[in-house]
């Protein structure tokens, strides 16, 4: 039975690389690097490779549909941050479970989201959002 093939979306900049991969590793999982910059190794090892365009959804579900076409993807996953809304969209045009494009946006604005929960009734902790320091001091 082959192993599960994990897309990891990921910049370059990365300090949390080395904790996925080793996690992946332990659970039997291949993993496919997706990033906009080029690994050292990557012509050594295509398949572990996606060159990715995190600022065009577009192109990233274009890029990722026709790599799944070849070695399909069971899961899709952001490392950090700046990959959440793009892991959203390239799994949902895969078939995967995922997120709604909608509920990864709210996780890039913590204020926007807590005023989303608290205006739904969703439970929320109290807080205050500055748009400035000068907010801050008044």
């Amino acid at each position: 039975m082959p192993r599960p093939r994990v897309l990891l979306l990921m910049s370059p900049e990365t300090y949390r690389a080395g904790d996925f991969l080793s996690g992946a590793e332990a659970a039997g999982v291949d993993v496919v690097v997706a990033t906009r910059s080029k690994p050292a190794l990557a012509d050594t090892y295509p398949d572990r490779y996606l060159p990715f365009p995190f600022n065009d959804l577009t192109r990233a579900r274009e890029a990722v549909s026709a790599f799944h076409a070849r070695l399909p993807i069971d899961a899709v996953l952001a490392v950090d941050d700046e990959g959440v809304i793009p892991a959203a969209g390239v799994a949902d045009v895969l078939g995967l479970r995922h997120n709604t494009i909608g509920a990864a946006r709210l996780t890039r604005d913590k204020a926007f989201m807590r005023r989303t929960l608290s205006d739904r009734g969703g439970p929320s902790p109290w807080y205050l959002a500055f748009d400035s320091a000068a907010d801050l001091e008044d």
